[in-house]
């Protein structure tokens, strides 16, 4: 599923925690497998309704319908 900047979203597992993306970034990954190091993964910078920034992976968020 595409998450974009402007789109309300929860994270799957904290699903009281309702925001809206407001940036997108790649993030590094250090973990190593058998053919080398994994690629990036891309993080999302969130704002709650109160105005707390938090950031989830893209894989662990969902959007608001």
């Amino acid at each position: 599923m595409m998450v974009r900047v402007g789109d309300t979203v929860h994270p799957v597992f904290d699903m009281g925690k309702v925001g809206k993306v407001i940036e997108i970034n790649e993030a590094k990954n250090i973990t190593w497998m058998v053919g080398g190091a994994m690629s990036t993964s891309r993080v999302a910078v969130i704002e709650l309704e109160d105005g707390t920034l938090l950031k989830y992976r893209v894989d662990d968020l969902m959007r608001v319908e």
